[in-house]
């Protein structure tokens, strides 16, 4: 399903790294998803990007997300390594909002939901 299909949206500003784009083999995210007004921010590990967010956009588990609608993908990494993985998430999870939002500010400075970018 295209979210976006009612609009085109301009995803010029997005600035992934050749890491985030390219990949093979099992890959291991970590992600952050954000409300319609960007007041709260989720941050989680999936092995399957594509299918966890539409998973959230669809609302399928009552949840963090699904009570505070975060649904909107703003922000991702690639591992090649659960265990590093799993070390970045933590990592994340125990910074301060700040830090968060400066790291979606690096790839996603208009704080694009990038679920059509990744899926197209």
């Amino acid at each position: 399903m295209n979210y976006n299909n009612y609009m085109k949206v301009d995803f010029s500003s997005v600035k992934l790294s050749d890491k985030q784009i390219a990949g093979t083999g099992n890959q291991y995210y970590i992600y952050m998803v954000t409300n319609y007004t960007n007041s709260v921010l989720y941050t989680e590990i999936t092995s399957n990007l594509i299918k966890r967010i539409h998973q959230h956009k669809e609302k399928y588990v009552e949840s963090f997300t699904y009570k505070y609608n975060c649904n909107k993908l703003v922000y991702f990494e690639i591992y090649q390594e659960i265990n590093h993985a799993l070390e970045r998430e933590k990592y994340i999870k125990k910074k301060k909002r700040a830090f968060k939002n400066s790291l979606v500010n690096s790839i996603n400075p208009n704080w694009l939901d990038l679920y059509d970018f990744i899926t197209s």
